[in-house]
């Protein structure tokens, strides 16, 4: 979809531009709420940062980790863990 958005794919310029949308109003709610550190991972978190405002950018920062280290952070958050 990002080649061929980047070929001018009008199909997926709108998809591409939908997900900005959508990706910038959960942004918007995360901040709302008290959210300091946000970021894009995945594999279309990084393709998707020029399609999004830069009202949703000033909110961004890279990862300290991946998924991995977030699941091995919440697991020792946990009362009773094997890991805490």
């Amino acid at each position: 979809m990002l080649e061929f958005a980047g070929e001018g794919d009008a199909l997926a310029v709108r998809l591409l531009q939908q997900s900005a949308a959508e990706a910038s109003a959960l942004i918007g709610r995360l901040t709302d709420l008290g959210a300091t550190r946000l970021c894009l991972m995945g594999g279309l978190g990084e393709p998707l940062r020029p399609w999004l405002p830069a009202s949703a950018l000033r909110h961004l920062c890279q990862p300290l980790g991946d998924a991995m280290d977030g699941a091995v952070l919440l697991a020792r958050q946990q009362p009773n863990s094997i890991l805490s």
